[in-house]
């Protein structure tokens, strides 16, 4: 037997060709998210009938008037570079069209709420890492975190832990830098740190209560006692091994994982550093002290630290930009960044930037963008110079932390922004 639809289509469509000889108007989209799925519907119905009535042109005219016509000035910049290559394939596809429609704008309000709330989702201590760690890679996909860089996805993931298992995390000097075995790492940190053996079986008789939990060993200094581990491919990722069952005689920093000193001594952590006091009335090192006071230093992990960076969000995706007090300007923005995310610039004399050496040369800025920029849920306008192959691609300066009553706290490895 037919079916039904099949013959009610047909119908239609011949009552259709009878009745109709001039196109639908293109649905016209406000740029409101909320009213998307409407327009996209009202858009597919166009396209769809108009074609099978001949009433519409090639695909790629199609194309040209569904970007625009159909979409408002504001966001057709999203869609421009996908519209001038012909889409995935090149050859204007409209079914490619639609598909990416959907991606960019369909979930437009989710991916905004999700990126919002992304570096606001904390892990509190005690809480299972199990029932905490779904709700943070939901926000991550639903934020479109699957297209981003591995180490923002890592250093995201690590600032929303809590104290103890960071602290797990850091006893750990060498880490995977992918994001997909970072995260099998940490479960497996977590599920020890917690007591947990991942992968032991439960014997058949075992009683199914859960046992009492028992208070970690701990050693004279009040520090709990960790076994070390070691990666079966040199650190790059894989499952964890146990260096043995009896407990290390090395122990580690939990703040930045050095072999040279324990956490209360960390400088990292404000703590004091045991290096050699000046003797009154001695103003010189004497060549003698040179070598053991450089020593002294290195060991203690004062010579290097990591740089004081922040996740902000601009024009839907995360980056991470150096805090500089150094630098005297408000902030600086790499070009090819620019040019990526498609910013306004505003043309200015030329300019010489120099940097802390003139070894290091110098370059000119031409111009400076400006941007929205999110930072924990406060939006500020943000102008910018734009600096030819700058690394890292955003740095907010001196002027950025006096404007924002900004200041940085590097022991606590914290910024306290004082209009967010």
């Amino acid at each position: 037997m037919p079916d039904i639809f099949q013959q009610v289509s047909a119908l239609q469509n011949t009552r259709a060709v009878a009745t109709r000889t001039k196109p639908l108007p293109w649905p016209v989209w406000s740029g409101d998210e909320s009213q998307y799925p409407g327009f996209h519907n009202a858009l597919v119905h166009k396209v769809d009938s108009d074609s099978q009535l001949g009433l519409l042109g090639s695909n790629k005219d199609i194309w040209y008037q569904v970007v625009y016509t159909a979409l408002p000035a504001s966001k057709r910049g999203k869609v421009e570079a996908f519209w001038a290559r012909g889409g995935t394939h090149g050859n204007h596809d409209l079914q490619d069209l639609f598909t990416y429609l959907v991606t960019v704008f369909g979930t437009g309000r989710k991916k905004a709420t999700a990126l919002a709330d992304l570096p606001k989702l904390k892990k509190e201590p005690g809480q299972p890492f199990g029932d905490w760690f779904p709700d943070f890679e939901g926000l991550l996909m639903t934020a479109g975190g699957w297209e981003w860089p591995d180490d923002s996805k890592i250093m995201l993931l690590k600032n929303a832990l809590d104290v103890p298992l960071l602290e797990a995390l850091n006893s750990n000097v060498t880490q995977p830098t992918v994001y997909e075995q970072f995260k099998l790492f940490l479960q497996n940190i977590a599920w020890t740190s917690s007591g947990v053996t991942p992968y032991a079986s439960v014997p058949a008789r075992q009683s199914a209560q859960t046992p009492a939990p028992t208070e970690p060993e701990v050693d004279a200094d009040g520090d709990v006692r960790m076994n070390s581990t070691r990666f079966s491919n040199g650190g790059r990722g894989g499952r964890r091994q146990s260096s043995g069952s009896t407990q290390t005689t090395e122990r580690k920093c939990f703040g930045c994982g050095s072999t040279k000193h324990l956490r209360r001594d960390c400088p990292r952590e404000g703590k004091s550093v045991q290096i050699r006091t000046v003797p009154p009335g001695q103003s010189r090192v004497s060549e003698q002290d040179a070598e053991a006071l450089v020593t002294e230093f290195q060991e203690s992990g004062l010579m290097e630290t990591d740089p004081t960076t922040i996740s902000v969000i601009i024009n839907d995706n995360v980056f991470f930009p150096l805090v500089d007090e150094g630098c005297l300007c408000y902030a600086a923005i790499s070009e090819e960044l620019v040019e990526e995310l498609r910013l306004p610039v505003v043309g200015i004399a030329p300019r010489e930037v120099t940097g802390a050496s003139s070894a290091m040369g110098s370059t000119e800025v031409q111009g400076i963008a400006t941007f929205i920029m999110d930072v924990q849920g406060f939006a500020q306008p943000v102008c910018a110079y734009v600096v030819p192959m700058l690394s890292p691609q955003i740095i907010l300066g001196k002027p950025w932390l006096e404007h924002n009553k900004a200041y940085s706290v590097p022991h606590m490895t914290k910024l306290w922004h004082g209009r967010a």
